[in-house]
């Protein structure tokens, strides 16, 4: 018996009824219309939502209109062009001005954009220096499923909680990683997140010019 099976049969014996939780997830197909309402909101063109993010004006108002979903590399580049908050974009939680971010188990939820077989589950973005700490469920089977190869600011880190991970880079063999083995590298590299068997990982994004921030080693 799972954990969320035990505690059903808890409150079905108890005949407690626990609370009904907010939905906090922002469902797939309205993951465009938050983008558009947020660009809205800075009184931006599309044209200049595409200079500060250099994705096409085209492909964003398709994105926008949900007749296109964005890769993992373009949703952080307009994430993180545009000023945005990922949990604006990802999740109906409302923001804390506490210094400590605590996520709890109760507290995960996940969002799937369309048709990209990647999951986020939003853990942290309440670090002063504005890191993105994700859990992503990889079904991509091939790079093809997973998009393509995409580049994006900052750096990236990524540890494998299960399953087997293929990191694939532009011009280099894929590196292959198992469950308890990591890697961190440049995101400016492109790259993407492959799993023929499917991985769970824990996914850190650094936020950009975060290399330019940080004090030079003695």
């Amino acid at each position: 018996m799972n954990k969320k099976t035990r505690v059903v049969s808890i409150m079905s014996a108890l005949s407690i009824k626990p609370p009904r939780r907010p939905r906090l997830q922002v469902p797939a197909d309205k993951i465009g219309e938050r983008l558009r309402t947020l660009r809205q909101s800075r009184d931006l063109t599309l044209n200049e939502a595409s200079l500060l993010t250099g994705v096409p004006a085209a492909t964003f108002s398709r994105i926008e209109t949900n007749k296109m979903s964005p890769t993992f590399g373009m949703l952080h580049r307009i994430i993180e062009g545009m000023g945005f908050d990922w949990r604006d974009v990802l999740t109906n939680r409302p923001r804390s001005n506490n210094s400590l971010s605590v996520c709890h188990t109760d507290d995960i939820v996940t969002t799937r954009i369309a048709n990209i077989p990647y999951e986020y589950a939003l853990l942290h973005r309440d670090s002063s220096i504005g890191m993105v700490t994700l859990r992503m469920q990889i079904e991509a089977r091939t790079l093809d499923e997973a998009g393509g190869l995409a580049a994006h600011e900052g750096e990236e880190f990524c540890y494998v909680l299960s399953g087997e991970l293929e990191l694939h880079f532009e011009q280099d063999e894929p590196t292959r990683l198992r469950a308890g083995e990591s890697a961190l590298f440049s995101s400016h590299r492109p790259h993407a997140y492959v799993a023929p068997l499917g991985a769970m990982l824990l996914v850190v994004l650094t936020p950009p010019g975060y290399a330019q921030q940080k004090p030079a080693s003695p």
